[in-house]
């Protein structure tokens, strides 16, 4: 079965074959889970999108149009799936702020943080700072910089314009340099 294309895939699945749905998750399941990670930035919660992919993909399998480019549907959906639950985390990180939801974290003392390496300090701060990011811009950029796309593909796989992820790259490449070389 492995010499199907994942459209033809795909048309199985639609059809019942289990046999399908386990070879697209054996060739896609690590990129999705993947991307999911970088785009969320939790293992736990890119776990929960991956799956949340996965039963999309099945339940959409008998209306898939088969273009040929089901990876980029793929990623689409987790693209969406993704933003969805960081929208969510927001959300509720605003309702904690508001209720004053502090009490009872576990916030390590200051030795514990004098301990950290400086590289494993300014990987956080990039992080934190990709994480202020608009959505689309931080969307963009890390699946540029992950998934080895071209312009082109980028655009396609956000169904956008080319000139318009160009400029959502320059603006987020332009917000980390101004982020990141104010403390440097």
């Amino acid at each position: 079965m492995s010499q199907l294309t994942d459209d033809e895939l795909m048309s199985r699945l639609a059809r019942g074959d289990q046999r399908a749905f386990a070879e697209l998750f054996e060739r896609h399941a690590g990129k999705i889970l993947g991307y999911a990670c970088r785009l969320v930035g939790d293992k736990a919660k890119a776990e929960d999108v991956s799956q949340d992919v996965w039963l999309k993909i099945v339940k959409a399998a008998p209306s898939y149009s088969g273009s040929g480019h089901f990876i980029a549907w793929a990623y689409t959906l987790t693209r969406n799936r993704a933003l969805n639950v960081i929208r969510n985390a927001k959300r509720l990180d605003e309702a904690i702020a508001v209720g004053g939801g502090e009490e009872g974290m576990d916030i390590p003392d200051r030795e514990e943080l004098e301990v950290k390496v400086m590289n494993l300090a300014e990987v956080e701060r990039v992080k934190q700072e990709i994480d202020k990011l608009p959505d689309a811009q931080r969307v963009a950029l890390v699946t540029w910089l992950t998934e080895d796309m071209t312009y082109d593909e980028l655009a396609a796989h956000m169904d956008t314009s080319v000139s318009a992820v160009k400029s959502l790259l320059f603006r987020a490449r332009r917000s980390l340099e101004e982020a990141l070389g104010e403390g440097s």
